[in-house]
């Protein structure tokens, strides 16, 4: 998985008005990498990051609510869970939370929260 090129990540806030928090964009590669690791793909099979304009369009026009941010998903048998950052506040570091069908199905209160239980997860994988 190639890292996104910000201006991508910009086009996406300025068209959607929702901004990808700090903690995101200054750990991007280091989450890109984790996402590159054979456990991680072992436990986490259909993961994709949603890194394009497109490809957000798409979730928050037909799947999602939009004041979530989708950055992840993960494709089910007969829906997708979104992986987003919960915009419905203002804070500085929001909820990250996961949109299945119609409704919130898991959050965490941080990214770093949120990659403590992916870490945790994968390490199970092994």
């Amino acid at each position: 998985m190639k890292l996104p090129q910000y201006q991508e990540l910009d086009e996406i806030e300025s068209t959607f008005g929702l901004p990808y928090p700090a903690s995101f964009r200054a750990r991007l590669s280091e989450i890109v990498a984790l996402s590159e690791e054979p456990q991680f793909r072992e436990h986490f099979p259909k993961w994709s990051f949603m890194f394009t304009l497109a490809e957000v369009t798409g979730a928050l026009t037909s799947d999602i609510d939009e004041s979530y941010l989708p950055f992840a998903r993960e494709v089910q048998s007969k829906w997708c869970d979104y992986y987003c950052f919960d915009r419905t506040d203002d804070a500085d570091e929001p909820k990250v939370v996961v949109f299945a069908e119609d409704a919130v199905v898991a959050d965490w209160e941080s990214l770093d929260s949120f990659l403590l239980w992916v870490r945790e997860q994968v390490a199970m994988s092994v």
